[in-house]
């Protein structure tokens, strides 16, 4: 026979008085559009950029344009979309290489980059802020 002190461990490892916790998975944002919008490098300098983008599945792919930059002038990008953020980079101009890790929000996404290789500003980073037109 079992003692009770035992009997008790035994059950409370398999039985709970408190609810599971459930955590609910994001829906995925789209991302898919025109957007206009800013960016600035932690460098000083700053400009204004546009994308275009399509959006398949979890798949970001288009073009997009900077003005102001030293660096670049534009590229395509690619990505993936996990819940409501974004990873993904932009090959530019100049094989330049830029990473990008931004959120989004409705209409509204913002994040930072790094430029990752080459070009004429490797290890430059900043951040960025676009609104779907």
């Amino acid at each position: 026979m079992v003692p009770a002190s035992e009997r008790w461990t035994r059950r409370s490892l398999v039985s709970s008085d408190r609810p599971a916790t459930v955590t609910p998975t994001p829906t995925p944002v789209n991302v898919a559009g025109k957007w206009s919008g800013s960016w600035r490098s932690y460098r000083g300098r700053g400009g204004s950029l546009t994308a275009s983008l399509t959006h398949s599945g979890a798949t970001v792919d288009g073009t997009n344009r900077f003005s102001g930059s030293p660096c670049f002038s534009g590229g395509t990008v690619s990505g993936t979309v996990v819940g409501n953020s974004w990873s993904g980079s932009i090959t530019a101009s100049k094989n330049a290489r830029v990473d990008l890790s931004p959120t989004a929000s409705g209409n509204q996404t913002n994040g930072t980059y790094f430029v990752a290789s080459d070009g004429i500003c490797p290890g430059d980073a900043g951040t960025f802020t676009m609104t779907r037109r």
